[in-house]
């Protein structure tokens, strides 16, 4: 369901400090070369030190995310932590700097990984989020807004079944569909917005076709997409040379010219608000959705 305003304002107020605590890893996390386009894997501290840094200034919008969980739908802690790691991925700037840098095609491979370690500390943060929001209403019930849907029907995270693994899937080709129609080229602008629209689509048509409380699959729908678009972009062009030429006459998948860090983020961001606006359409059937 759509925040109420007391919850908007939570929400504003919990993205707008865990955005500030991830600003203050920025320079770390550039590369060494000073270019745009922030990646786990060429940070001027190196890959390992990278993780650990993004970790840990994830750490304040994972707690005041759970505070946001806790006072309205547990989504709105996915959306704080999601929307606070976009603004990072905005300042670190586009692609084109990572392109003119990196080994491409082949160093699409290390993207696919770097897709899957953001998609790993998501998912853990997830459940972080959703254990203490729990342990926040249990200790101040009075945090909990009047008709806050139950435990067992507020959207959650753990071992997919076959129902939420269709649901990511679709939302993942809605999706990608709607994102690559509205993204020419890897400008800041566009792939913000075409993955907002884009994810924010096919969250709520996932979540309106296959409606289910476990909602793993559809948070991981943004990463199955990056994963496509980064094997056909590494596989299909035999040289950089030929990469850039496409990439030049934009006939580069505008799906390959997005970074890990955007699909962590304003990708997992827009999931969450499609899943919140299908909750709204269908309120009756959704929240009764089986476990």
């Amino acid at each position: 369901m759509l925040p109420t305003m007391r919850q908007r304002l939570v929400i504003g107020a919990a993205a707008s400090f865990g955005l500030a605590a991830l600003l203050m890893v920025r320079l770390p996390l550039t590369p060494a070369n000073g270019s745009s386009g922030l990646s786990l894997l060429d940070a001027r501290v190196g890959p390992v030190a990278a993780t650990l840094l993004a970790i840990a200034a994830c750490l304040p919008a994972i707690i005041l995310g759970s505070v946001a969980a806790a006072s309205g739908s547990s989504l709105a802690g996915a959306f704080v932590l999601a929307f606070s790691l976009a603004t990072l991925a905005v300042v670190g700037g586009p692609i084109s700097g990572w392109l003119w840098r990196a080994n491409i095609p082949s160093a699409y491979k290390g993207l696919i990984v770097e897709v899957l370690v953001w998609q790993a500390i998501l998912i853990v943060a997830f459940i972080i989020m959703q254990r203490c929001s729990a342990a926040i209403r249990r200790r101040f019930p009075a945090i909990a807004p009047p008709g806050a849907p139950s435990a067992a029907a507020d959207p959650h995270v753990h071992f997919p079944g076959l129902q939420t693994l269709g649901a990511g899937v679709i939302c993942a080709m809605v999706a990608g569909l709607v994102a690559s129609l509205l993204l020419p080229n890897g400008n800041v602008g566009q792939v913000v917005g075409a993955l907002s629209v884009g994810f924010a689509i096919g969250g709520m048509v996932g979540h309106l076709v296959l409606p289910h409380a476990n909602v793993i699959g559809l948070l991981a729908s943004p990463s199955l997409v990056a994963i496509v678009a980064y094997a056909y972009a590494g596989m299909h062009y035999n040289s950089a040379d030929a990469l850039l030429t496409a990439w030049y006459g934009q006939k580069l998948p505008g799906l390959a010219l997005v970074l890990p860090i955007y699909y962590a983020s304003a990708a997992v961001a827009a999931v969450a608000a499609g899943i919140g606006i299908a909750q709204s359409l269908d309120s009756s059937r959704l929240q009764v959705a089986p476990d």
